[in-house]
């Protein structure tokens, strides 16, 4: 796979909105249907906007967040709010939304309610931090090491913000991996730079155990590193 770059936040919205329609529409025609993944934060918003102009069959799309703040709708943080604003509010028809957080749910019922979500994922949108997290795998998580190991059952735990100790729910590693495309989405000179360091331990294409931000543990595992990985691709623009 391959490292995209743009000179502008708008050209790399625009060519990412492409890549995932394609994708999205060329599932349909084959299986009648597809699911997708996105992330929240403010890098996705044009995108969004972007994707909402291609003429997709939505309502035949199964869309859900790749993790979520334990807050309402109306909160400001919420990632299924953001997604309503800048993508599902622009659409004349509806996609299949599953949400994830439900104040009045448990984990359990979660895991429940979402395994009737198609899977595997045809696309995954992911963003990343200047800590190096993505999905919410926090450096300083307490169950962190859940999150990543690649033998859980589970799908969805429920975890938190190290630093801040806000709840948070996500689809764990494992889950994210059998999805059958991967999008790295990030947007700035300082996660460039994180990226970079995330990249540092496979330079040499040798094994590293070596590896301290999460979404190091993420690329270990893709097409970015090893020919026999999930299929990653990278989206960058410097100037968001």
């Amino acid at each position: 796979m391959k490292k995209n770059i743009f000179a502008t936040h708008d050209a790399l919205a625009s060519e990412l909105a492409a890549a995932v329609a394609q994708r999205l529409s060329r599932a349909i025609e084959n299986k009648g249907q597809a699911s997708v993944a996105f992330s929240g934060g403010s890098t996705p918003k044009l995108f969004f906007s972007k994707l909402a102009e291609h003429s997709i069959n939505w309502a035949a799309v199964h869309v859900t967040l790749v993790d979520e703040r334990c807050v309402d709708f109306d909160n400001e943080r919420s990632n299924a709010r953001l997604l309503h604003q800048n993508l599902l509010s622009k659409l004349s028809h509806q996609p299949v939304f599953h949400t994830l957080y439900n104040s009045e749910e448990s984990v359990a019922q979660l895991n429940t309610r979402l395994g009737a979500l198609p899977q595997p994922f045809d696309c995954v949108v992911l963003g990343m931090g200047d800590d190096g997290h993505t999905a919410s795998f926090f450096p300083n998580a307490a169950n962190l090491t859940t999150l990543l190991d690649l033998s859980q059952q589970q799908s969805l735990f429920d975890t938190e913000d190290g630093p801040n100790g806000e709840q948070r729910l996500t689809w764990s590693l494992a889950a994210l991996l059998q999805s059958e495309y991967l999008v790295l989405h990030i947007c700035g000179q300082r996660k460039w730079e994180v990226l970079q360091d995330a990249m540092a331990p496979f330079d040499d294409r040798g094994e590293s155990a070596d590896l301290l931000l999460p979404v190091s543990v993420l690329l270990s595992y893709t097409t970015q590193v090893i020919q026999t990985g999930t299929p990653l691709d990278i989206y960058f623009a410097k100037n968001c």
